[in-house]
């Protein structure tokens, strides 16, 4: 029996071991595409996720991974839908102060938890007041910058305070760091809370089938979905059962088999050939914030110096990198900010194109001369040597030995350090590392640019300057763009914060991170957010 033989016998016993009732329509003939047909309620689907999740807290955790699963379970007070366009949520309207330091929301009246408590407005000061609680430990206490307070005004109204403009509130209230979950489950459940949260959104956690087997089902009492997404009621999904499953040929061989309807990330070598087959749909979302890339040390080494830091932007491949690890499923990046963003700045890419010759001009010209029998540059009797510490999962890993190998070719010895998530993040803490990696998923330039490059978040949770990077002039800007209103000052106020960026060679701009999902064509109507994350408040399956 061949290896790919024995995957599928494994794949199907292991759906048979979790007794998952799966909703499988024959797939329509090559070429003649998804019969047409009203929505269908009813019906279970598998998604088949490509890593391990045990922390749902969306007022907790911070990944961009677990989120897609969130938006399934929470919702949010606000929704956006565009560069400073919100609609109703869990608030049916809000009034913004005139210096933009209050914000009062009236809210829904016929909302509820999952666990049958009301929605209100003690809930939402509950949820703000929980996340900046030390004892709570949340990575969200950066998007609740110089808050005030909240009052609740009546059981209905919410004003929520800050002592100094905060313009990007209802961003991050959109962002799915910020949703209201329910404040009797939170003190009921306790540390279980992570694993069966409680909110108010289209699906509930039904159970745990083991340690990779999450269920959700539909919430028979929800009724308040956003207009844009053109379905306000109950979803027509019963159930959706999540398997996390990190080998990426497992998620694609349950995907041809028909044990899932749903896959994050299959393999990126068979993403074009699902493509060419119109028995599957693929959906690649690109990220809108700031992009994959490699933050470099200000404060310590040899990336101190801005020729090391420009070297190793010329140095590096991007579009190898695309072709090599992501089979061109991604976008090589040039700049800060995904193409996606609306202040994505076009005159990325006169910078650092490809140009390893160049690359070992400026190191020379820098006094980093190549040791011919080393074949490392080395001044003042030290060697160019870099340590990069980033995650050991993929596509971390294989990217960072990628670069390592093209910029050892202009004589940069780059030490690739691997390492989990939260070891990585402690280094990241420290300091103690030259290069370290970064991407964040947000929707407004303010949440990743001011986070990341700002000379006050260099400590603390939520903070992710991770080059230490401490400059008046590109503060100033960061700061001129988190008061202002003007959507078009904005966008020149980030604009120039990319060049400032680039002009310093403060990050090795990568790839463009993106969200890639694969389906049966029978699965139809997943909607995306502005963020490319999954939303399956109206998605069917037909028969």
């Amino acid at each position: 029996m061949s290896k790919r033989q024995s995957t599928r016998f494994a794949l199907r016993g292991w759906a048979a071991a979790i007794a998952i009732a799966v909703v499988a329509a024959a797939a329509p003939p090559s070429g003649s595409g998804p019969a047409a047909g009203a929505p269908q309620p009813g019906g279970r689907i598998v998604w088949v996720d490509s890593r391990t999740h045990d922390n749902f807290d969306a007022n907790v955790n911070v990944s961009r991974y677990t989120a897609w699963i969130q938006n399934q379970i929470y919702d949010p007070l606000v929704w956006q839908i565009d560069p400073d366009r919100f609609v109703p949520g869990l608030a049916e309207s809000w009034q913004v102060g005139a210096d933009r330091t209050t914000y009062t929301f009236k809210l829904r009246k016929d909302a509820t938890f999952h666990d049958g408590m009301p929605f209100n407005a003690q809930a939402v000061k509950f949820m703000f007041e929980r996340i900046l609680d030390p004892e709570t430990k949340s990575r969200r206490v950066g998007e609740l910058p110089n808050y005030g307070g909240t009052d609740v005004v009546d059981p209905y109204t919410v004003r929520v305070r800050f002592t100094k403009p905060y313009n990007q509130f209802l961003e991050n209230l959109a962002g799915g760091g910020l949703p209201p979950a329910s404040p009797a489950g939170v003190r009921a459940r306790g540390k279980d809370f992570a694993r069966l949260p409680v909110g108010t959104g289209p699906f509930f956690v039904k159970e745990w089938r083991d340690e990779k087997t999450m269920v959700l089902e539909r919430n028979p009492r929800y009724k308040w979905g956003p207009a844009f997404l053109k379905h306000a009621n109950p979803p027509y999904l019963e159930e959706i059962v999540l398997r996390f499953v990190t080998e990426p040929t497992t998620r694609l061989l349950a995907l041809e088999t028909g044990e899932t309807q749903f896959v994050s990330y299959p393999p990126e070598e068979e993403i074009e050939r699902l493509r060419r087959n119109a028995n599957y749909q693929v959906s690649v979302q690109v990220e809108s914030g700031l992009v994959q890339n490699f933050p470099l040390n200000f404060a310590s080494g040899p990336t101190r110096e801005l020729p090391v830091r420009q070297a190793l932007n010329f140095a590096i491949s991007r579009k190898r990198v695309a072709q090599l690890v992501f089979f061109n499923t991604v976008n090589p990046a040039r700049g800060p900010l995904s193409s996606r963003n609306w202040a994505f700045w076009r005159g990325v890419d006169n910078y650092f194109p490809h140009d390893p010759l160049r690359a070992g001009r400026i190191l020379d010209e820098a006094g980093w001369k190549l040791n011919p029998t080393t074949k490392i540059r080395e001044k003042a009797g030290q060697p160019l040597r870099l340590r990069l510490v980033t995650a050991a999962g993929f596509p971390d890993a294989k990217v960072a030995e990628l670069a390592q190998a093209m910029w050892r070719e202009a004589g940069i010895d780059v030490r690739v350090e691997l390492m989990s998530d939260a070891a990585a993040r402690k280094r990241y803490e420290e300091g103690t590392f030259e290069i370290g990696r970064l991407g964040l998923g947000f929707f407004d330039p303010d949440s990743v640019l001011y986070g990341s490059y700002h000379s006050t978040m260099i400590e603390g949770g939520g903070r992710w300057n991770r080059g230490r990077i401490v400059s008046r002039d590109l503060d100033a800007m960061l700061e001129a763009g988190r008061i202002s209103t003007n959507t078009a000052e904005r966008r020149q106020i980030y604009q120039r914060v990319q060049k400032w960026l680039l002009d310093n060679a403060a990050i090795v701009p990568v790839w463009e991170h993106t969200y890639v999902f694969a389906s049966p064509a029978t699965l139809r109507n997943v909607q995306y957010n502005l963020r490319g994350q999954p939303m399956f408040h109206a998605a069917w399956m037909a028969k």
